[in-house]
């Protein structure tokens, strides 16, 4: 998700859909926690289910073109996944340990 724009410490945030960010417009929205300071910082759009069909068929035709493997070797894609592995398993432990 991206950051939009800030109002009352309440960030707005878009959500990524077939290749392009997507702001709440008249979506709803639900809110994002901080649980170090138990406050809302953070608005997010809900997807619906047109988005959810969008954003798969979009991942599938990547897929099925070729980019991703043609463009990055197995070793690479390898890296790419191990890194991202890295940030989430420090995230979800960074925020375990808080409280």
């Amino acid at each position: 998700m991206e950051l939009t724009e800030q109002w009352s410490g309440v960030r707005a945030l878009e959500m990524r859909v077939a290749g392009g960010w997507v702001p709440a417009g008249e979506r709803a929205t639900f809110g994002v926690d901080d649980p170090a300071i138990g406050q809302v910082v953070a608005e997010a759009p809900e997807a619906t289910a047109d988005d959810v069909d969008r954003a798969v068929r979009f991942a599938r035709a990547i897929f099925d073109e070729g980019t991703w493997s043609s463009r990055t070797s197995e070793q690479a894609r390898g890296k790419i996944l191990m890194r991202a592995a890295g940030i989430v398993e420090r995230e979800v432990t960074g925020r375990a340990s808080i409280g």
